[in-house]
Formats: C-alpha cells, sequence, structure tokens
C-alpha cells in the first residue's frame, strides 16, 4: 500500500517478554536488509489498517496472535532505491502462541534487552535506536 503522497507503508512490531523483545534475522536472500536483526512485520496491503498488517504479519512470519496491539510511533524512512516509506512501529501488549520461525524471511529468532538491541552492528533500520533506547518493556 501506498499513502498519498507515494510512499510505502509498512509495519514493524516490537513483541516483548521479561524485560527483552524479539527480532528476526533477516534472511541473506531477502532484498531489503539481508543478514541484519529486523522487527517482525512488513507492507501494509491495500485496504489493511496498520493494526491489521501488523496481525496477518505476525501470523504469517511468527505463529503468533496479536490479541492487544497499539501504535507506538511511526517513522519516515527510505525504502530500497530511495522511496519514501512510512514505517508504523506497533506494540504487542498481549498475544498468543509461541513465535516460531514459520517462513524464509527470517533464519533465525532472537531475544534481546532494548539497550543490547539499540546497539547490534547489524541492526536493520538505524531509527530503531533511539526508540529501543527509550522502551520500558515492563510499562506495558
Amino acid at each position: 500500500m501506498t499513502d498519498p503522497i507515494g510512499a510505502a507503508v509498512a509495519v514493524g512490531a516490537i513483541i516483548a517478554r521479561d524485560g527483552r523483545l524479539l527480532l528476526g534475522l533477516r534472511s541473506p536472500y531477502r532484498r531489503r536488509c539481508p543478514g541484519r536483526w529486523d522487527l517482525p512485520g512488513g507492507h501494509v496491503e491495500d485496504g489493511e489498517t496498520v493494526v491489521e498488517a501488523a496481525r496477518r504479519e505476525l501470523m504469517e512470519e511468527i505463529g503468533i496472535i496479536a490479541e492487544r496491539i497499539g501504535l507506538l510511533v511511526t517513522l519516515n524512512l527510505l525504502d530500497v532505491g530511495g522511496r519514501p516509506m512510512l514505517l508504523s512501529i506497533m506494540r504487542v501488549a498481549e498475544w498468543r502462541g509461541s513465535p516460531t520461525l514459520r517462513d524464509h524471511e527470517h533464519v533465525a529468532l532472537g531475544w534481546f534487552t532494548p539497550d543490547a538491541a539499540a546497539e547490534l552492528p547489524d541492526l536493520a533500520v538505524d531509527a530503531y535506536r533511539p526508540v529501543f533506547g527509550r522502551l520500558r518493556l515492563n510499562s506495558f
């Protein structure tokens, strides 16, 4: 989906457990950010809200059902090729299931403290760093 000014619209989800957030290591064969740690998520399809897209992507990628979810922040980024992208980062406060790899988009899942995630040298999006740095996972 694109917004009215032509920017791609995508979502990423912060899932926390025991003071740690979940990241997926992107497959080395992915076009965008290969071999980098990223939030689970993806593009918003036509007719979807960002909440619907986040729920769909979480089921497709890691097999969880997001029950309580809300917008944390929207980042203005550039996608592959320099195209504008709006990335809505969602905070999943409650979910059912156990996060597991379900497709070939990621090759591993890892749980990181917000500080450790913010310091990863191979983080997919540098704009995540201040977001992770401000997280207080136990407050959700």
